[in-house]
Formats: C-alpha cells, structure tokens, sequence
C-alpha cells in the first residue's frame, strides 16, 4: 500500500485523489496527468513530454519544501 509519509492530494482541477508518484505541479497545488495532458493538448508531443518532466520536477521540490505543512493540512 502507501508508504507512512505518503501523501494524498486531489488533483487541482478533477479532483481525483492523487499519491506522490501521480502529481505534477499544476494552479499552484498538484494536478494528474491527464489533466495536464489535456491542458497542454494544443502543444506538439515531445513539448508535452518536456512540460510534463518540468511539472514533476517541480511537484517534488516542492512536496519536499512543504511536506510538513502538507501532512498537517490532510491530516
């Protein structure tokens, strides 16, 4: 199952419960990557590949920067 420190977060625009593998930064909370897939749907595939990569670069960093306040926010 889930790791202890695993966090669950909804997806910023669907809504679907998402684990930390699943997210992508997206609005300044996490989104899913179907999401982001259709948010960036006008772009040619390799510039979605690259923007999705970016994205989850950034959901890390960022779930590492805050995962204290996170935790107590889902708690």
């Amino acid at each position: 199952m889930f790791g202890q420190n695993d966090l669950i977060l909804s997806c910023s625009y669907c809504r679907t419960k998402l684990t930390e593998d699943q997210m992508f930064a997206f609005r300044d909370w996490v989104g899913c990557e179907s999401c982001l897939r259709a948010y960036y749907r006008n772009l040619p595939g390799p510039a979605i590949e690259e923007k999705l990569q970016s994205r989850r670069r950034a959901v890390v960093a960022w779930l590492a920067a805050n995962r204290k306040s996170l935790k107590r926010r889902t708690d």
